[in-house]
């Protein structure tokens, strides 16, 4: 049998409103407070790209709040494999997996989501809990963490950084030989010969190409390809 239900009288109805004003303005006001304590790591060039030698995957990227520093920042995780940090893993560093974005686009998003960050912070507590110190999140800053998730998760590829391998970029060219002939590149082509001829062509690469990986290993191959007469 289910429970009458009585309404508010006058007064309780001034008293609930009252203390959920209070409640708001207290969230307000640690709010603010931590966005005057946020900082924000501004990305430049193309450092949100990173892939290892003889590694076929770029490594991942990461918006990253570190919660007891108060930075925000975006960066390429270095760990290969599933390693995770230990401060990710006890949450006292939040983190949201983005594309590996060109630099505007990147500090854009760093931007727009500050006042989230700012909603996280306000509400980030930590505790030992089996000898380590473990994040706790209350609910204001759970939706705030949940928001920069659902942003991430909506970012265009359109904005990635445009990454060609050497190899790939100039494969239409034709053969070693003729690539080697197209770029200038000999059989006596010295080390420097090599490195004028990557900074010739890094001047020359069209707008859209932000980043050329491995070109002066691949004029090196093609030099030894020219050696041996292929």
């Amino acid at each position: 049998m289910s429970q009458p239900v009585f309404p508010l009288l006058p007064y309780q109805k001034a008293a609930l409103t009252a203390g959920l004003d209070r409640l708001a303005s207290l969230t307000t006001t640690r709010t603010e407070a931590a966005m005057s304590t946020l900082k924000v790591t501004p990305v430049t060039g193309t450092e949100l790209h990173h892939r290892y030698p003889r590694e076929s995957k770029d490594q991942p990227v990461h918006v990253s709040l570190n919660c007891e520093t108060g930075e925000l920042s975006a960066q390429v995780d270095m760990e290969i494999g599933m390693a995770v940090p230990r401060n990710v893993h006890e949450e006292r560093r939040i983190r949201w997996t983005i594309p590996a974005l060109r630099a505007k686009a990147a500090n854009a998003f760093l931007a727009s989501i500050a006042p989230l960050a700012a909603r996280v912070l306000a509400g980030f507590s930590a505790e030992y809990k089996d000898g380590n110190r473990v994040g706790r999140f209350d609910e204001d800053a759970a939706a705030a963490r949940e928001e920069i998730r659902r942003l991430a998760d909506q970012l265009s590829d359109a904005d990635r950084l445009n990454v060609w391998q050497a190899a790939d970029l100039y494969v239409s060219l034709g053969s070693a030989a003729v690539q080697a002939r197209e770029l200038g590149v000999t059989a006596t082509s010295s080390d420097e010969d090599l490195e004028s001829i990557a900074k010739r062509e890094r001047a020359n690469f069209p707008d859209e190409i932000d980043m050329v990986e491995g070109l002066p290993e691949y004029l090196r191959r093609l030099r030894e390809a020219a050696q041996r007469g292929v």
